[in-house]
C-alpha cells in the first residue's frame, strides 16, 4: 500500500520540481518538499530484506491452510484438496482410511478380493473356480469307493472287494487242500461242490444235468425223429432232434431225473383194451387206434 502512496506523491512533486528546478531556494519549493515529507506514511517493518512482517507481528505460515494427510490415505485433506484415492477394486474410503470390502457372493472358497479366503474345502476337496471339487483317491486301490461317489474299480467273478483289494470271495486254496475246510461262505446247493480255480480261489462247481437236476427243465429229453434215439437235451438241440413231447420229465428225489412215458403212465393211456395208444414225439398228440375184432 505504501508503494501506491509514494507513487502518487511523486506524480504531484515531479512537475513542481521541474518547474522550479532553477530555484531550489524558492519558498514554494521548500514548502512542498517539507509538507509532502511530513505526510508520507511510515513503511511497515521488515523481518528480512524485501519481506513484510504482517501487522500485529503475526506469522504468515500460520495463516496458510496445512493439508491433514499425515494419518489419512484418502478423502479430503481439509484444505479443499485430496489426500489420495483408494486404489483397490473393492476398497472404499471411510474416515480418511481405505477399507477393503470382502466379496464372497456365490463362492464356496477362493480369494475374497481382500487378501483373505471365502472358505476352506474339507479333506479330499480342492478349490476350483470358487467351488470345492472332490478329488478322486484311488492310489493303491483295486476296487471300492474313490471318495467322490464313484468306484476305483470292480472285482471279477469269485472275488469280493475287501479294503480296496479284490480277495477270493469264498476263500483262497491250492492244489491238495481239503476244500471243504478252506472254502466256505456260500451254500453248495443240491448239485454243487467245491473246486479250486487256477487263480487259487474257491469256486462252487455244479454237477451238470441229467446227473443232477434242480428243476424239471434240467430233465428234458430229445429224440431223433429218424432213428428214435433219445438223449438229454443239450443247450443247443442238434439237427434231426426235437424235444421229446411224449414223456413227462420230472426232477425227482436226490436231484435225479425221471421220465414217464405218456402212453404208459400219462394222458395217452385211455385204459381201453381194445385200442392201441400212441404218441407223436414231435407234437405230443395222442392217438387211440381200435384193435380189430376186440371185444
Amino acid at each position: 500500500m505504501h508503494r501506491v502512496l509514494i507513487a502518487s506523491l511523486l506524480a504531484v512533486l515531479l512537475p513542481l520540481a521541474c518547474s522550479n528546478k532553477g530555484d531550489k531556494e524558492s519558498p514554494d519549493y521548500r514548502y512542498l518538499v517539507e509538507d509532502s515529507a511530513a505526510e508520507l506514511p511510515t513503511p511497515p517493518p521488515h523481518d528480512v530484506a524485501g519481506e513484510e512482517t504482517p501487522a500485529g507481528g503475526g506469522d504468515l505460515e500460520s495463516d496458510i491452510c496445512q493439508p491433514a494427510c499425515a494419518d489419512n490415505s484418502c478423502g479430503g485433506d481439509g484444505c479443499g484438496g485430496w489426500c489420495g484415492p483408494c486404489t483397490g477394486a473393492q476398497e472404499t474410503c471411510q474416515e480418511g482410511l481405505c477399507f477393503c470390502e470382502p466379496s464372497c457372493a456365490g463362492k464356496e472358497c477362493g480369494d475374497n478380493g481382500c487378501g483373505g479366503e471365502c472358505g476352506e474345502c474339507k479333506a479330499q476337496f480342492q478349490c476350483e473356480v470358487d467351488k470345492c471339487e472332490c478329488v478322486p483317491d484311488c492310489e493303491g486301490r483295486e476296487c471300492g469307493s474313490d471318495g467322490c461317489f464313484l468306484e476305483c474299480g470292480t472285482c471279477p467273478a469269485l472275488y469280493l472287494c475287501n479294503g480296496g483289494q479284490c480277495d477270493c470271495a469264498y476263500g483262497a486254496c491250492a492244489a491238495g487242500d481239503a476244500l471243504d475246510e478252506v472254502c466256505g461262505g456260500t451254500s453248495l446247493g443240491n448239485c454243487g461242490y467245491w473246486a479250486c480255480t487256477e487263480a487259487g480261489c474257491c469256486n462252487v462247481a455244479q454237477i451238470e444235468p441229467p446227473d443232477c437236476c434242480q428243476g424239471n427243465d434240467d430233465c428234458r429229453d430229445c429224440i431223433n425223429l429218424n432213428t428214435a434215439e433219445v438223449i438229454p437235451c443239450p443247450q443247443t438241440i442238434p439237427d434231426d432232434f426235437v424235444t421229446h413231447k411224449c414223456t413227462q420229465d420230472v426232477c425227482g428225489l436226490n436231484n435225479q431225473c425221471k421220465h414217464f412215458d405218456k402212453v404208459v403212465f400219462g394222458e395217452c393211456n385211455d385204459d381201453d383194451p381194445c385200442t392201441t395208444d400212441s404218441c407223436a414225439p414231435s407234437s405230443g398228440v395222442c392217438t387211440h387206434t381200435p384193435i380189430p375184432d376186440c371185444v
